[in-house]
């Protein structure tokens, strides 16, 4: 472990290591809704404090490397994609957190549900209760289709609405609290 140290801290110096032409492969949230969880350290300059963690891959590198935005912007010589790729993932990780927290309603039958919309995408989530006791969801994804007026190469670019694509999302297991249920819908649909 100490020798893995060691060596990833020491990426940027060693001549054999690539230091252009990486590409994304993700970024996620190291903290993940945990205040108290250890948060990463970069491999290639050997920063301590990353919480959004950008996984690169290179032809020529053995193995993936996780490194953090300024690292994985000189890495893939796209800086601003790097920042695009770490703000919508901080978006999310402040939705996710925001979630458990919305005004959901209660349906005829007791099932909490909400109604959301997300840049013009429609959200219906409903939570419903087994008899033993689990939880699970249904959720119900509409996204708007555009056409445009005219479609010759010449026509100023004027989408119109027609109508909505539809994708509908249920929870494959069961969970042991509404909560589970409830950010396990939020991670199908977003």
């Amino acid at each position: 472990y100490l020798l893995k140290e060691l060596i990833t801290m020491k990426l940027w110096n060693n001549p054999n290591f690539p230091k252009c032409d990486w590409k994304h492969v993700d970024v996620y949230d190291i903290a993940d809704g945990d205040p108290d969880a250890l948060l990463h350290s970069c491999e290639a300059c050997g920063r301590e404090d990353v919480r959004y963690v950008h996984q690169l891959e290179h032809n020529s590198w053995d193995e993936d490397i996780e490194v953090g935005c300024i690292c994985a912007g000189k890495l893939t010589g796209d800086i601003e994609e790097a920042k695009r790729l770490e703000r919508e993932t901080r978006n999310r990780t402040s939705r996710r957190d925001r979630w458990l927290e919305r005004e959901w309603k209660i349906s005829r039958n007791g099932n909490p549900n909400l109604k959301s919309r997300h840049r013009g995408t429609r959200y219906h989530v409903v939570i419903f209760k087994s008899r033993y006791g689990q939880w699970n969801f249904q959720a119900t994804v509409e996204k708007p289709r555009y056409q445009l007026d005219d479609p010759s190469p010449f026509a100023p670019v004027n989408p119109l609405h027609c109508g909505f694509k539809t994708t509908e999302y249920k929870g494959k297991v069961w969970y042991k609290n509404l909560n589970q249920a409830k950010l396990a819908a939020f991670d199908a649909i977003f």
